[in-house]
């Protein structure tokens, strides 16, 4: 923050393992430390957790201002669960990396169309890990 970032992104990569209830529980330490510091000089957090589809409303209590939704979770179902507060930042399945652009194109224009009829969406993609591609042999 000091160095200029305008967002902060806490990755809850092994979130989904968890029940609603044990989230709950066990979610106070290091997720609101993490929180707290970026809240504080009013720094906006988005907060991202894999196969997270039940914890979504326990997420979003946090206080983050956007929920990552991972390739699994459809924008306007994610949204839904939310009851439409706040923002949802949409994913793609990271395989697409190495599928093409017109593989990754078509995935998008799937993930996004049914926000089409609410809002009209923004959809980033941001490559934070290279998969070499596969090499087949016969």
């Amino acid at each position: 923050m000091r160095a200029g970032a305008d967002t902060i992104q806490i990755f809850d990569s092994w979130v989904g393992c968890l029940s609603v209830e044990d989230y709950r529980r066990l979610r106070s330490a290091p997720r609101d430390e993490a929180r707290e510091a970026p809240a504080k000089d009013g720094v906006p957090i988005i907060y991202f957790g894999t196969d997270s589809a039940t914890l979504l409303p326990s997420m979003k209590e946090t206080g983050a201002e956007v929920i990552g939704l991972d390739w699994r979770i459809p924008l306007d179902t994610g949204w839904q669960s939310l009851s439409y507060r706040g923002a949802v930042q949409g994913n793609l399945d990271p395989i697409l990396t190495v599928c093409g652009m017109e593989a990754t194109e078509a995935a998008r224009r799937r993930h996004t169309a049914p926000c089409r009829r609410t809002t009209r969406p923004t959809f980033s993609i941001l490559v934070t890990a290279f998969f070499p591609k596969p090499r087949w042999t016969t």
